[in-house]
């Protein structure tokens, strides 16, 4: 992308994290969507300031080096972060790193800082952890922030900018690819299969679904998503009943007739039937 591109995006000077390369699509209302090598970001850009929304390492802040025309974006909210970082708190309340040490507050209240009092870079605070649901006006936008109790990890979250007709899913809609499932991050077969049936439903036929890697997708690809996870989870779940052990269901090759299509990543078959097993035999509480 040229130095003209990006300025007729409003763009003129990107540094963004994991050089060396990022592509940006401006879409309604000041929100763009960068792809970069560590994943899609959505970034909603105004009169209020620069809210930043994509799967982040909260664990090293000093690699999000993200400046728009020299801009520090006031928070930046990770969409897959690490469990220990999310507390059960109220409604609307979130997680941030200040000078190494995790403060809470509410996004509505961090995102009201005045630019002067922001600090001069993002290692110092604004990566927030969600810990519960909450709506956020932002930049003439009404942005819907959803956490789901567990998908891949526990306390992952979603983003829509109703306005540019966009969903941030994060990691809990894998392209091509059988979910990593993790387990003993609280991650669940049933919370994975919820939390994206209330993405379908949030979205809506109109809006485009923006994975952590990948190209954004159309409503009918999430719903093949879901329905891929549900015929899996059944299907292990009804050889779980008859008594079969995993070695038993993984020699069946439950997953035959969908690995074309989506054993395309680092999980396989057999794996994600073993990530389904564990998920079904210890269920988390809140799965």
């Amino acid at each position: 992308m040229t130095v003209r591109t990006m300025r007729r995006l409003g763009m003129a000077a990107v540094v963004l994290l994991l050089l060396p390369v990022a592509t940006a699509t401006a879409l309604d209302r000041g929100v763009t969507i960068l792809k970069q090598p560590g994943g899609n970001l959505i970034v909603s850009k105004g009169r209020d300031g620069l809210l930043v929304v994509g799967d982040v390492d909260i664990k090293r802040p000093s690699v999000i080096a993200a400046t728009l025309e020299g801009e520090v974006p006031k928070a930046i909210v990770d969409t897959d972060p690490d469990a220990g970082f999310i507390m059960s708190r109220s409604a609307g309340s979130v997680l941030y790193m200040a000078n190494g040490r995790l403060l809470h507050a509410t996004l509505d209240r961090l995102l009201k800082v005045p630019a002067s009092k922001l600090p001069a870079t993002t290692s110092t605070r604004l990566i927030v952890a969600l810990a519960d649901s909450d709506t956020v006006h932002l930049n003439g936008d009404e942005i819907g922030l959803f956490r789901v109790p567990s998908g891949l990890v526990a306390g992952a979250c979603a983003a829509l900018f109703p306005a540019a007709h966009l969903l941030h899913v994060g990691r809990l809609y894998t392209p091509g690819q059988y979910p990593a499932i993790d387990v003993a991050r609280g991650g669940s077969i049933s919370g994975l299969i919820s939390a994206v049936g209330r993405l379908i439903n949030i979205g809506g036929p109109e809006v485009q679904f923006v994975p952590a890697r990948g190209e954004p997708v159309a409503r009918d690809r999430l719903i093949a998503y879901r329905n891929m996870l549900m015929i899996v989870r059944n299907r292990v779940q009804a050889a779980m009943r008859r008594g079969q052990t995993l070695k038993q269901i993984q020699a069946a090759r439950l997953t035959a007739d969908l690995d074309p299509r989506w054993a395309k990543g680092p999980v396989q078959g057999a794996d994600f039937v073993a990530r389904v097993y564990a998920s079904l035999l210890n269920p988390p509480s809140e799965g």
